[in-house]
């Protein structure tokens, strides 16, 4: 009978923790997808301003001007971020995703 009692308690305890864990990641991708979502508004922004063509006149701007050059780079990783976020929230809203989980 007790051993009964602990092996249902370790199943809710079982099922919590993989409830909140489904819900962190949730939660992470969507926080993720506002962070990439901005990132994406930055550099459109820098290209509408055409600070891609910016040139360095002091010491001080030389940290602008490796940004500058390192954003295709910047811009590709973002863009294979983006994808991996997206098959993450697809994979998250799937059902067999949850019910593997056991949450259906």
């Amino acid at each position: 009978m007790q051993q009964q009692r602990t092996m249902i308690s370790l199943q809710k305890k079982e099922q919590f923790a993989k409830k909140t864990l489904y819900e962190s990641q949730i939660k992470w991708t969507n926080f993720s997808a506002d962070i990439v979502r901005v990132c994406n508004e930055l550099i459109s922004a820098m290209e509408e301003k055409k600070i891609l063509n910016y040139q360095a006149k002091s010491v001080s701007s030389q940290g602008i001007v490796s940004v500058v050059r390192s954003l295709p780079h910047i811009k590709d990783k973002i863009t294979k971020y983006d994808a991996f976020l997206q098959n993450n929230k697809q994979e998250l809203d799937s059902k067999e995703y949850a019910q593997s989980l056991g949450l259906l």
